[in-house]
């Protein structure tokens, strides 16, 4: 660390991440580029996280720890962390992730080279399952080269080219303060909201920032499954804390109109509005279990003007409430092994009495969407996978009957699956 104050401050908000904390850190300590602080802001932990850390801090003057005296959340953390910095710039790592060894001279030498107040880089997310993987890396991925003013936002909220974290990005140090001393407590009070967790901050410091140049190295390891975002089944609890984010809209509003720069950025704050929308209503559908939808449903219309979920969503809450599938439980073999083709609102019905009759194993379970279901913490597989189990049949559960028999075809044609093996629906409907 120069005598003045650090090139990075790196800031690890930490809750009870004992099993992951030496990782991050060593990556940290390993770096080719030492001119960097390390600051961990432990947010109350009930396990041995903070001891971990202060058996580094003995060792390596580079490395603080800074304790909460009650659990605020990771924003209060990051604030605190904030607050705290002397680096040139600002950096964000959640205690369960690392940076490659090279993360920080990377960053180093694009400073030198490209002047801007908000530097973006990419994302090597570790994921055992490739399907997973390829689709979280395109997730993840950042735009390169410059953008300036109104473009951070229209490449973020509209074309989607630069996520909401803020852990895949640099900030020069003024900036990142500002943002946070204007963001206080008011926003930041909410303990845990998975969806917009950071986005805030990040509107705050976009708005201010004149420049953003994104690189296309990837310097941050984001190990997948082991952050809140890896869960499938939501609680109630879990899933208001997603509802919570319609309040993030007014927020937005609030932010523009403060400003008298409504006008300037409405599109900006429909295009947040919809997609956290859209990340509710897949909630609700895809991670909300059967017993507690009704109770969901009320959660989420506390939240959400009645008017988006008449629009957008009363057609998914019709068939729900309305309409269960009869299962053919008669064609299926009982103790047999049956391979379950459709994960929409058929498929999941069909997927529910299955299991629970206990008539027959899934064994498989696949949809041509699957890595859009496999987001929402499903079960279910390419139809390539089909090849690798054994089964007594496969059960197509689509509404549409010549989109059914389209896949009939498929199957029987690319995997060879006996005419007599597929069982249809017979139900015509809507799409699936």
């Amino acid at each position: 660390m120069s005598k003045n104050k650090p090139f990075i401050s790196i800031i690890i908000p930490l809750f009870n991440k004992s099993e992951y904390i030496r990782q991050c850190i060593d990556s940290l300590v390993e770096q080719s580029f030492s001119d960097i602080e390390v600051i961990c802001v432990d947010d109350k932990s009930t396990d041995d996280s903070p001891d971990i850390v202060n058996e580094y801090t003995n060792i390596d003057k580079r490395i603080r720890l800074l304790e909460h005296k009650e659990n605020s959340g990771a924003m209060k953390a990051r604030s605190t962390g904030v607050n705290a910095a002397l680096g040139k710039y600002i950096m964000f790592l959640d205690a369960d992730d690392e940076y490659e060894l090279y993360a920080c001279e990377k960053l180093h030498d694009n400073v030198k080279q490209y002047k801007a107040d908000i530097y973006g880089f990419g994302t090597n997310v570790v994921c055992s399952d490739n399907g997973t993987k390829k689709s979280a890396q395109k997730f993840f991925s950042t735009y390169t080269g410059y953008l300036y003013g109104y473009e951070i936002f229209s490449k973020s909220f509209i074309d989607q080219e630069i996520t909401w974290a803020v852990w895949d990005k640099m900030y020069e140090s003024q900036l990142c303060k500002k943002a946070f001393d204007l963001i206080g407590d008011d926003h930041i009070k909410r303990k845990a909201n998975p969806i917009t967790a950071d986005v805030y901050a990040f509107l705050t410091m976009a708005y201010y920032a004149e420049s953003f140049y994104g690189i296309k190295d990837q310097i941050y390891k984001y190990h997948f499954g082991r952050g809140v975002m890896s869960s499938g089944q939501l609680s109630i609890e879990q899933f208001e804390e997603y509802c919570i984010s319609g309040l993030d809209v007014d927020s937005f509003k609030k932010f523009f109109t403060d400003r008298n720069v409504f006008e300037k950025y409405s599109d900006i704050i429909e295009a947040f509005r919809s997609r956290l929308f859209k990340q509710c209503t897949n909630a609700w559908i895809y991670q909300v279990s059967q017993k507690d939808k009704v109770e969901a449903l009320q959660i989420l219309m506390s939240y959400w003007p009645h008017s988006d979920l008449l629009e957008e969503f009363a057609p998914k809450v019709a068939l729900w409430v309305d309409k269960r599938w009869e299962t053919p439980f008669k064609l299926l073999p009982k103790s047999g092994r049956i391979v379950l083709y459709g994960a929409g609102v058929m498929g999941k019905d069909y997927h529910r009495q299955i299991s629970d009759s206990g008539i027959c194993d899934i064994v498989l379970w696949v949809d041509k969407n699957y890595l859009l279901h496999q987001k929402h913490g499903l079960s279910v597989y390419s139809t390539e996978e089909i090849t690798k189990y054994n089964y007594d049949l496969v059960l197509i559960a689509i509404q549409n009957y010549s989109i059914a028999s389209e896949i009939k075809e498929f199957l029987i044609k690319t995997y060879k699956i006996p005419e007599k093996s597929i069982i249809l629906n017979n139900i015509v409907d809507s799409e699936n």
